[in-house]
């Protein structure tokens, strides 16, 4: 059975005992990041602490939506040079191909016969 973490962590001044399969240090820079998104919009100790959760959570998933995008940006980017990339090898492939199938001239002696003088 796999064994949970158990951490105690503090966002927006509320103290949580949070349990996950994650490493305790990446818990804790994750209630670290909510906590400071927290504290960006709002004050502890508000009444609307709900909805300074709500808006710190509509922020991040706002960054986290705008990476996505920029990543899949990135791995289009990257699928269309890798199909160049591909175009140019097959292309280079051919050409090289072709320089090695042609007849060599160079270093040959080219023989041919000579045509008798129709002097007579």
């Amino acid at each position: 059975m796999n064994e949970k973490n158990a951490l105690r962590i503090k966002i927006f001044g509320i103290e949580y005992n949070l349990k996950g399969d994650s490493d305790p240090a990446t818990m804790m820079e994750l209630a670290q990041l909510v906590d400071l998104k927290m504290r960006e919009i709002g004050q502890p100790g508000s009444a609307q602490t709900h909805r300074v959760a709500i808006l710190a959570a509509f922020h991040l998933a706002d960054e986290l939506m705008k990476t996505r995008k920029a990543l899949e940006a990135e791995r289009q980017r990257f699928d269309h040079a890798a199909r160049n990339a591909a175009r140019l090898d097959i292309r280079l492939q051919a050409i090289l191909n072709e320089r090695d199938e042609a007849p060599k001239a160079d270093g040959m002696m080219m023989m041919e016969e000579a045509q008798p003088d129709l002097l007579d």
